[in-house]
């Protein structure tokens, strides 16, 4: 089996996610299901994004964004009302491709290392298409408010 550790390092966040875990996000074993992790790391996401007034359906003109690939490093479980505060760090760049990484984090200790894979696609001709430079300046902290 492979082991997909996700590394962060030392660098400075894009941007901090504050929430607390409510009843609906808890499993049959109660605690934070996995499934509702997902949907908090997109709430993070979309956060971040419109912090610069960009979505995922406009990054730029006729550019959005698809989750090519989404990693969860479980560390430690969750429960009802934990407050959250997640932070959001940029991962490998590539051409048309980019991480975005999730520290995710209670009071005490880290509940999970997560990491989403997004790719910018032309949403008219339905093919990826380069970062755009404005985003890649927020990517690489030279646009951070």
């Amino acid at each position: 089996m492979s082991k997909n550790k996700i590394e962060i390092g030392n660098q400075k966040s894009l941007f901090l996610y504050e929430t607390k875990v409510r009843v609906g996000d808890l499993n049959y074993a109660n605690h934070l299901g996995h499934d509702n992790l997902i949907k908090i790391i997109h709430d993070v996401r979309m956060s971040f994004l419109e912090k610069y007034g960009l979505g995922e359906i406009n990054l730029d003109i006729n550019i959005g964004l698809i989750i090519a690939n989404l990693n969860i490093n479980y560390l430690s479980q969750s429960f009802l009302n934990d407050f959250l505060r997640i932070n959001v760090y940029p991962g490998e760049i590539y051409n048309s491709s980019f991480e975005i990484l999730y520290k995710i984090e209670n009071q005490n200790e880290i509940i999970s290392i997560c990491s989403t894979t997004m790719v910018c696609c032309d949403i008219i001709k339905k093919r990826p298409v380069r970062i755009p430079e404005k985003f890649l300046k927020i990517l690489k902290y030279e646009n951070i408010i």
